[in-house]
């Protein structure tokens, strides 16, 4: 079996996801969609926030940086991203399809309806009868698309070569960017590729049976490693094109979120051993003390009239469940509270049982 697999992030797949789940969800704008959906598996999964968005920082980063150059660049995006309407922003998909498969250009009548198959959703004996602008009103004022996507056609059917000039623009803004972050996160690109590879030699119908993928022969397959859509996996391809290419976009942090998501699905082993570590009446009266300030362990002794050997034993139980942090200064030991670790256990046990 041979798979076409992208070693790399795509800029042109980085960029159109980012689009969408920035511009096409809602009025209101996500700076940071990776965050939502952060927010989101945490709370479905009662796992603590911030450790899904320390996986996911390298995203983040990515997404602020793609940001800062789209923001002020509407002119090329504004007619292909509109808030409410995602699933009707299909032109960027089918420009890149069309782009991928070496079919842009020429502009010629076969490929106005091709186009419009795409935007349209539709097979193409339903625009088969299109041959110029009145025809093409016709026709799809028969669809129960949008008026905004209605526009859309009929600026694409005069004008393809001016959308595809704008994609091929925004790609080429955006290509040094997602260069940048592909090689810095060029672990995750591999291994999310060499998961995919691996699967669907060893079972060919995994993806289908487990994600309801269509009977897509493998050796059309070209895949690609997707950081926006991080934790997403999908196969896309146009009925439209005579074409038989296949994409299979696989999240790059899909695996390692599944291993946390797994972790947390019986975390009472988790919750019972950090219990377990402050179940003594001496270790909460420390972890109390060290809320306001930092302290050596014979500081620690001396308010609580234990010996220094008694604040190394609760020390013990405390640093190993992570939520006491030492500092050794010298001969002397500071203690100080690791707030985050401990927000983190608070955070997991009300989400379990509350």
């Amino acid at each position: 079996m041979s798979l076409k697999v992208e070693s790399g992030l795509s800029p042109a797949i980085e960029c159109i996801l980012f689009l969408e789940k920035t511009y096409s969800i809602t009025d209101d704008t996500y700076p940071n969609p990776s965050m939502v959906t952060c927010q989101s598996l945490a709370e479905k999964h009662g796992i603590p926030v911030e450790l899904v968005e320390e996986i996911a920082a390298p995203v983040a980063e990515l997404e602020a940086d793609l940001l800062a150059v789209l923001e002020a660049r509407q002119d090329l995006w504004g007619e292909m991203f509109y808030p409410g309407s995602s699933q009707e922003n299909r032109l960027p998909w089918a420009l890149f399809f069309l782009e991928q498969n070496g079919s842009f250009p020429p502009v010629d009548l076969p490929l106005r309806r091709d186009l419009l198959c795409m935007m349209l959703n539709c097979p193409e004996e339903q625009v088969a009868d299109i041959t110029d602008l009145a025809t093409l009103f016709q026709v799809i004022d028969r669809f129960s698309c949008s008026n905004q996507t209605k526009w859309l056609c009929a600026r694409l059917w005069q004008h393809p070569e001016e959308y595809f000039g704008k994609y091929q623009e925004l790609i080429r803004l955006v290509t040094p960017i997602v260069h940048e972050h592909s090689a810095k996160m060029a672990e995750q690109c591999q291994a999310a590729t060499a998961f995919v590879t691996k699967t669907l030699e060893s079972d060919p119908t995994f993806f289908q049976r487990n994600f309801g993928f269509p009977s897509t022969p493998l050796e059309s397959l070209h895949i690609f490693p997707m950081a926006i859509n991080f934790n997403g996996i999908g196969v896309f391809w146009e009925e439209a094109i005579d074409q038989d290419t296949s994409f299979l976009m696989m999240g790059i942090l899909r695996q390692p979120l599944q291993e946390l998501i797994s972790t947390y699905c019986d975390n009472s082993p988790y919750l019972a051993d950090r219990l377990k570590s402050i179940a003594d009446l001496r270790r909460v009266e420390i972890l109390k003390l060290l809320k306001n300030t930092p302290m050596y362990g014979q500081e620690l002794a001396d308010l609580l009239q234990l010996s220094p050997a008694t604040i190394s034993h609760h020390m013990s139980f405390l640093v190993s469940s992570g939520f006491v942090s030492v500092t050794r200064k010298g001969a002397k030991t500071s203690y100080s509270l690791h707030r985050q670790n401990l927000d983190s256990f608070l955070q997991n046990l009300r989400i379990s049982l509350l």
